[in-house]
């Protein structure tokens, strides 16, 4: 197969639509981005900002999410350390040695480049386990040294020539002061049911959500039942596409690497802060609780491999003397900039705990009430219509429409036949407007 000029980007979402639908396009496309960051150099003009981008896929338990991740590890080059660190101890995890004091055990995380977790919640534990991991692991993602102090690391006769060894393997080992360090360059791919109030509340305050770029997503009823009606699996042929397109990506050097300018950056902060503006506008809830330092690198990092994914395609996979970003890379963060808050401003959370707290209608319900409102009588409406139809009975920002409709359309609620045009959501085979839909459903084909 020749990979030149076809996009991964496109590959990777239509592999997760074959494994997930619109949950699992959304889910690969940002496993594809992370991807190509963890191939990124820091930048030239500030290497504090770490280029590794996390990711927690964050919905209800049972919807792909493991599954999404080890079908996207499956495309990552052999040459390229993946583990999965589900079930490990912090000994395992971190280091530690051995019960007859003669080697060390290594942290795995030294040499690896990404690592998964099928659930964090199982992961991390609980209590002092869940400290000691949060602690650790915060460190290793943000890519700065990691140093274990265990008692019985101080073995002042541990061999020298074993001491050695490690050194050349990237883990530093001081019998005298008890205390094993390694330098790790990790990317981490997690999954994780909604949590409850408490747990959700200990892992932000600590900074542990904050360092992933959540993709959070609630199950509608309506997805319930076409991910139990509908059969799904991943198409083989696209995963040995993306495969390939991900070993020439990893060949290709970026030789210079600088920061987005500030008008790059400036023309994601309007529409995000339209989007915080309606979805707290009844809250006492501050920007600066929402629109972060955390949130300006996750739309950097992301703008950024987007850049390297698509100047790779349009070099033939060559070598990039200096990584340069358009309007085109800047245009795909604006067509939704609401997923790098959405966690933010409405956090999933247990079933228990939300039958225990009424949530506040979003606007964004609102909107989409007022929609199937007005398509009720199953005919096409232009957009310019439904924009007045709600404009006349809430006030709401075009960005919060926009999104709503984006949602519909995604959970197929509604349909847009037409350009410009939107009705209710009917089966496809049977819709007169087949020949002009502008978002077929092509598992009803």
């Amino acid at each position: 197969m020749s990979c030149s000029g076809i996009s991964s980007l496109d590959v990777a979402q239509r592999l997760g639509h074959s494994i997930a639908n619109s949950i699992g396009a959304e889910a690969l496309a940002e496993l594809q981005l992370s991807y190509a960051a963890q191939l990124l150099p820091r930048f030239n003009d500030n290497p504090l900002i770490r280029m590794r981008q996390h990711i927690l896929l964050y919905w209800d338990p049972s919807y792909f999410k493991s599954t999404l991740i080890d079908e996207f590890a499956k495309t990552i080059p052999a040459s390229i350390t993946t583990v999965n660190i589900s079930s490990m101890t912090p000994e395992t995890l971190f280091g530690s040695i051995s019960d007859d004091k003669q080697n060390i055990v290594k942290p795995v995380l030294a040499n690896a480049r990404f690592a998964k977790i099928d659930e964090l919640l199982s992961f991390l534990g609980s209590s002092n386990t869940m400290k000691d991991i949060v602690n650790t692991l915060n460190t290793a993602m943000e890519g700065k040294k990691v140093t274990r102090h265990l008692l019985k690391l101080g073995q002042l006769d541990f061999d020298q020539t074993k001491i050695q060894q490690l050194k050349k393997e990237g883990v530093e080992y001081d019998p005298y002061n008890a205390q094993l360090s390694h330098q790790p360059d990790i990317t981490i791919w997690a999954a994780s049911r909604p949590m409850d109030n408490r747990t959700y509340t200990y892992l932000r305050t600590a900074g542990h959500l904050n360092r992933f770029h959540v993709i959070q997503h609630e199950i509608s009823d309506e997805e319930a039942e076409r991910y139990f009606t509908k059969h799904f699996h991943p198409d083989m042929r696209l995963q040995e596409d993306l495969k390939a397109l991900n070993q020439r990506l990893s060949s290709v050097v970026v030789k210079g690497l600088s920061m987005p300018d500030n008008y790059v950056l400036s023309q994601t902060l309007s529409p995000l802060k339209e989007i915080v503006k309606d979805e707290t506008a009844d809250e006492k809830r501050r920007l600066a609780q929402i629109i972060d330092i955390r949130t300006q690198g996750d739309i950097i990092r992301e703008l950024v491999a987007h850049a390297f994914l698509r100047t790779a395609t349009e070099n033939d996979f060559r070598n990039i003397e200096k990584l340069e970003y358009t309007q085109d890379d800047v245009e795909f963060i604006l067509k939704n900039p609401r997923h790098f808050v959405e966690c933010k401003i409405n956090p999933l959370f247990t079933d228990e705990f939300t039958e225990r707290k009424q949530r506040k209608k979003r606007p964004r319900d609102s909107v989409k009430e007022l929609v199937l409102q007005f398509l009720s009588d199953k005919e096409l409406k232009r957009k310019k219509e439904v924009d007045n139809y709600i404009n006349g009975r809430i006030s709401v920002g075009p960005a919060t429409i926009s999104h709503a409709l984006e949602d519909m359309l995604s959970g197929h609620l509604i349909c847009p036949p037409k350009y410009g045009f939107y009705k209710l959501k009917e089966n496809c085979n049977l819709c007169k407007y087949q020949s002009t839909c502008a978002k077929k459903d092509n598992s009803e084909v």
